[in-house]
């Protein structure tokens, strides 16, 4: 019923009482969407789903409020929808997305990547931009190519967790054992390079 087959769709999965990285995405893209000539509501939509079975309706509510008072005041109130679900519907959501996320119950905030879809109106992933703070460019593009029905490939997957924030030096950590996780997968594929590489010289060189 969301997708009428003609508007794209920007696309964000997140949760309404995100102390950081949630706040950080949905208002990059609106600074990225400023830039652009297109219309809300008449060239796209934005939809946000909550990743926190236990967020509810007047939260959501709240949420649209403050961003359509704030950035959409003039555009259809349908321009922006924040969604709720349960468990099982958020589940089947993000598994179709490829969107893989965690709850920390000891610092009650959940762990995700920084990810936008820009969906066709048909309802297929057309691009994914990854980060806080998508650029114009991106996002016109994006959205002219999902317009048209266009998917585009995407092969960078740069995540960034919505993990930890430290209120004493008022900045967002990073996560260690994503770093760690990151640079033991570029010295697997370093060493196997090196090793292959002598292992085909030596080869030739006895043949």
């Amino acid at each position: 019923e969301y997708f009428d087959g003609n508007k794209p769709v920007i696309l964000t999965l997140a949760y309404y009482r995100c102390p950081m990285l949630c706040t950080l995405v949905l208002n990059g893209i609106v600074e990225g969407l400023s830039g652009i000539d297109q219309v809300p509501y008449e060239d796209y939509k934005l939809l946000t789903i909550s990743i926190d079975p236990e967020e509810d309706s007047d939260l959501a509510l709240s949420k649209k409020k403050n961003y359509m008072d704030e950035y959409f005041s003039m555009a259809n109130e349908d321009t922006w929808t924040f969604l709720i679900g349960n468990e099982k519907e958020i589940d089947i959501i993000a598994n179709s997305l490829g969107f893989s996320y965690s709850y920390d119950s000891e610092i009650k905030q959940y762990a995700h990547p920084a990810v936008v879809y820009i969906i066709t109106g048909e309802g297929l992933i057309s691009s994914y931009l990854f980060g806080i703070k998508p650029s114009t460019r991106d996002i016109a593009y994006a959205l002219s190519e999902a317009g048209t029905n266009n998917i585009t490939s995407s092969f960078e997957k740069l995540l960034m967790y919505c993990y930890d924030f430290d209120p004493l030096r008022g900045s967002y950590s990073l996560v260690v054992s994503n770093i760690m996780k990151l640079g033991g997968i570029i010295t697997i594929i370093l060493l196997g390079s090196f090793t292959a590489l002598n292992w085909v010289r030596e080869k030739r060189k006895y043949a």
